[in-house]
C-alpha cells in the first residue's frame, strides 16, 4: 500500500508553518529528535522555495496566496536555524516571495525602495491590478485578497517567535518587506467590503461556502501592523459568525454543515490561533466612537 509521504507539494509550506508554529511555541519541551526532524522538513521546504522564482499572474488566477504561503517556508527556517549556512538564501526568496504577493504593474518602474532593496529589481510580477484588486479562479475574489495578506502577516509572526528563541531580530528586518502594498489593499480593497458583522463581502459571488472562511487573522494582522481600529473591530463581531455556524452544525462540529469541513476547519483554528498571536506579539489599537 502507498506509504504517506511529506513535502514537494504546492500547498506543504501552508502545512508546515502550522507545525512550526506549534513547534516554535513548545520548543523547549520538545525533544531533540522532533526538534532535528523539524528543522530538516523545514530546510527541505526553504531550500525548493528558494530554487525557484515567484509565481507570477496569469489570466484568472493571481499568484499572490502561493507566494504568500511559500514564503512561510523560508520564514520558518530563518525562524529555527537563523545562523544556517543557507540563511542567506532563504532570507532572499523570503523578501522576494513577500514583496511578490501584492505585487502591481506599477512596482516595475518603481523607483521606491522596500527595506534596503529597489522595488524595480527586487519585484518581478504583477499578481494584483492597478487598484490592488486581484482575480482567482476566474472573477475578483476577496478571499483571496485577505488570505494573501494574512500569510504575510504570519511570516512576520514566526520569525518574532524564532527571535525570542534565539535573541535575533529577523522580524524587525522583515517588517518592511511584509508590509510592501498592505496598507494600500486594505484602504483600497478589504476596508471597502467589511460588512457590519465582520466579513467580507462578495460583489463577483464566491465558489467557496459562505461564511466559512474566518478572517481572523488577516484583521488581526491589519489591526496590530497598521494600526487599524476598524480591523479590530471586524475581527471581534466576525467571531458572532463562527459562533451561528456552529449552532447550525450537528453536535461537536463547527462547519458540519459545509461539504468543505474537512477543509475550512483545521484553518479556522489555524486563523484564530495565529490571530491571537499578533495580540501577544504586538499592541492592539484602541476602538474610539469615531
Amino acid at each position: 500500500p502507498r506509504q504517506p509521504a511529506w513535502g514537494d507539494h504546492w500547498q506543504s509550506p501552508l502545512w508546515l508553518s502550522a507545525a512550526g508554529f506549534s513547534a516554535l511555541l513548545l520548543w523547549d519541551d520538545l525533544s531533540g529528535e522532533l526538534q532535528s526532524g523539524l528543522m530538516r522538513v523545514a530546510r527541505h521546504e526553504a531550500n525548493r522555495v528558494a530554487a525557484h522564482p515567484p509565481r507570477d499572474y496569469t489570466p484568472g488566477n493571481t499568484a499572490a496566496e502561493e507566494n504568500a504561503w511559500d514564503q512561510l517556508a523560508p520564514a520558518l527556517a530563518m525562524a529555527l536555524e537563523p545562523e544556517h549556512p543557507n540563511a542567506a538564501a532563504w532570507w532572499k526568496a523570503l523578501r522576494s516571495y513577500a514583496v511578490n504577493t501584492y505585487s502591481v504593474p506599477a512596482d516595475r518602474t518603481s523607483s521606491a525602495t522596500v527595506g534596503t532593496d529597489p522595488v524595480r529589481e527586487i519585484v518581478t510580477t504583477a499578481n494584483a491590478f492597478d487598484d490592488f484588486t486581484l482575480d482567482n479562479h476566474g472573477f475578483f475574489h476577496p478571499d483571496y485578497v485577505q488570505v494573501s495578506g494574512q500569510h504575510l502577516g504570519e511570516a512576520w509572526l514566526l520569525l518574532a517567535l524564532g527571535d525570542r528563541i534565539h535573541g535575533t531580530r529577523q522580524a524587525e528586518k522583515f517588517e518592511p518587506y511584509s508590509l510592501h502594498h498592505v496598507k494600500d489593499v486594505w484602504e483600497n480593497v478589504t476596508s471597502r467590503l467589511l460588512l457590519p458583522h465582520g466579513e467580507f463581502a462578495f460583489p463577483s459571488g464566491n465558489d467557496w461556502t459562505y461564511h466559512c472562511s474566518m478572517n481572523q487573522s488577516y484583521l488581526a494582522f491589519i489591526a496590530t501592523a497598521l494600526q487599524e481600529p476598524l480591523a479590530l473591530l471586524a475581527e471581534q463581531r466576525a467571531v458572532r459568525q463562527a459562533q451561528l455556524r456552529r449552532i447550525a452544525s450537528p453536535p461537536g462540529r463547527i462547519l458540519g454543515d459545509s461539504n468543505l469541513e474537512w477543509w475550512w476547519e483545521p484553518l479556522l483554528i489555524k486563523r484564530c490561533s495565529t490571530a491571537l498571536l499578533h495580540h501577544m506579539l504586538r499592541p492592539a489599537p484602541a476602538i474610539t466612537s469615531a
